[in-house]
């Protein structure tokens, strides 16, 4: 059978992205690992790695409005920045799909609201946060740490 992912599923995951306290919210389907992900600005997701030995490379794609991703060293320190969107930015190439290789430390951030990405996640995966991070439960360092994080999508 095929499972097709429609509008109204994407204007779920949107409302219940805006009504979420964290900002966020996503559709999984476990057995095919796709996740639809709708973040609004001002949402912080802590960043993290795929540390599962047997996973495959995870697939993030863009849906809907703009996504940052910025990946990091083991150090923490910041290694590279995309910008996902399907929308055309002046003076910009920015991607419309990514494939974050396993242990690598990335994150996404909403440089939109109802910033929606699809991502593939070949099997279930284990995951590693960032201890050098503020945790999400940390609502005023995550805030200050998600700010320098949307910065840098503004410096470049």
């Amino acid at each position: 059978m095929i499972r097709v992912y429609t509008v109204l599923d994407l204007t779920q995951v949107i409302r219940a992205s805006r009504i979420a306290a964290e900002k966020r919210a996503d559709m999984t389907d476990y057995v095919s690992g796709v996740v639809l992900d709708c973040r609004q600005k001002g949402s912080y997701a802590q960043p993290n790695r795929n540390i599962s030995l047997d996973a495959q490379p995870e697939k993030i794609f863009a849906v809907r409005g703009i996504t940052g991703l910025v990946t990091f060293t083991d150090s923490g320190d910041v290694e590279e920045i995309y910008t996902l969107t399907v929308t055309p930015i002046p003076n910009k190439a920015p991607a419309i799909c990514a494939e974050i290789p396993t242990r690598q430390w990335h994150t996404l951030l909403a440089l939109s609201d109802d910033a929606i990405t699809c991502q593939v996640r070949p099997n279930h995966i284990a995951r590693e946060y960032a201890k050098w991070t503020p945790k999400e439960e940390d609502a005023s360092a995550a805030r200050r740490y998600l700010r320098e994080l949307e910065l840098l999508f503004y410096e470049n």
